[in-house]
């Protein structure tokens, strides 16, 4: 006579083969031939497999790029290196991406894992300390190796004083203009009020307090003492 058994994988296995007693395997179920000896029906057993497929939009590559066979319930690595001034971000067969590195998850299926690249930006922010006058725009978002622009202008009776640079003192450009744009930068500005020299000056016979130069800030007033000698008066006083 012959007799039959149910062969069932385990999960995340199929079965490799069975053989002996003459028998045939029909889905899951091996039946024997006519027994008429001491037989031995065994089973194998291998684990499934799936397709791990990798894409990369442009700007940037994923490593390796050829589809990958992966086991059940193992997992896969790929190398992801966005081109200079580009970012990558990953999804995908549920995985995590960790510096360069986007691991998947337990595969339990064929998947794909797909990368994209977008260019970098960064934050340009400028600002006036103290003020005398104001920067325009005040921030703006430049795109990786673009160039940010800012323009200053000093109120009526003031000049740049200063400006840095993400801390740094750069000239006193404007507007100032950063070329090839590669981090975020913070501008301040300070602007200083102008001065100038009033000079005075005394004919003969008198004399004129303070009698050196004087500097004196935009808009501001000084004074000057008259002194005639004795017999003579103040004739008369001109200038500024």
């Amino acid at each position: 006579s012959v007799t039959s058994f149910t062969v069932t994988p385990a999960t995340g296995y199929k079965i490799g083969g069975v053989t002996g007693c003459d028998g045939s395997l029909n889905g899951t179920t091996y039946t024997t031939g006519p027994v008429t000896r001491n037989c031995t029906v065994a089973a194998s057993f291998s684990p499934l497999t799936y397709t791990v497929t990798p894409q990369a939009g442009p700007n940037g590559t994923i490593a390796p790029s050829a589809p990958q066979t992966v086991s059940h319930g193992a997992t896969t690595t790929f190398t992801v290196t966005p081109n200079p001034g580009y970012s990558a971000s990953v999804t995908g067969c549920s995985g995590t991406l960790n510096g360069t590195i986007y691991t998947t998850g337990p595969i339990t299926g064929s998947c794909t894992v797909i990368a994209s690249f977008s260019m970098n930006t960064y934050a340009v922010t400028a600002s006036v300390s103290g003020g005398g006058g104001y920067v325009s725009p005040s921030s703006q978002t430049i795109n990786h190796g673009g160039t940010a622009t800012i323009t200053i202008t000093p109120d009526t009776g003031y000049s740049i004083g200063s400006i840095t640079d993400n801390g740094t003192p750069v000239p006193g450009a404007n507007p100032y203009i950063i070329s090839n744009v590669t981090t975020a930068h913070t501008v301040v500005v300070t602007f200083i009020q102008n001065t100038y020299t009033v000079t005075p000056q005394a004919g003969l016979h008198g004399t004129i307090t303070p009698n050196i130069p004087i500097q004196v800030a935009h808009g501001s007033t000084t004074s000057f003492t008259l002194t005639p000698d004795t017999g003579y008066r103040i004739d008369t006083v001109s200038g500024c």
